[in-house]
């Protein structure tokens, strides 16, 4: 069976809740105003680390997200990574946790990275 597969059968939950709760924990719980990332060389950012690499609306820094469109987007967000990620995943024995944690790194570095990495490499080789 696919990771895709495995997330249809309820196996993989996408979005999941110690994912968010890490996310909130890392990019900030009630980040509603868009500000310019230091970290990020002053990329504007919002919510749990939205970005406009990620967001389907602009960001322009000051601008406030309501706590609904923040939930929005950010489960937008996540899933269209843990999709994308499932793609480059052939080893579909991995389990929750495992999932939770690429998501996260593709989250922050982009999925394209994390699907390049020795890390899913290894883990595709079994």
């Amino acid at each position: 069976m696919s990771l895709r597969g495995k997330i249809a059968a309820g196996g993989i939950t996408l979005c999941s809740s110690a994912l968010v709760v890490f996310l909130g924990t890392w990019e900030g719980n009630g980040q509603n105003t868009v500000y310019a990332d230091k970290l990020a060389r002053s990329l504007p950012t919002v919510c749990k680390g939205i970005t406009r690499y990620t967001s389907p609306y602009p960001l322009i820094v000051g601008d406030y997200w309501s706590p609904a469109r923040c939930a929005e987007v950010e489960q937008l967000v996540v899933e269209k990574g843990q999709l994308a990620l499932a793609d480059c995943l052939t080893n579909a024995a991995i389990g929750q946790k495992t999932f939770d944690a690429l998501s996260s790194h593709g989250h922050n570095f982009g999925t394209p990275s994390t699907c390049a990495s020795r890390a899913v490499g290894l883990i595709n080789a079994g």
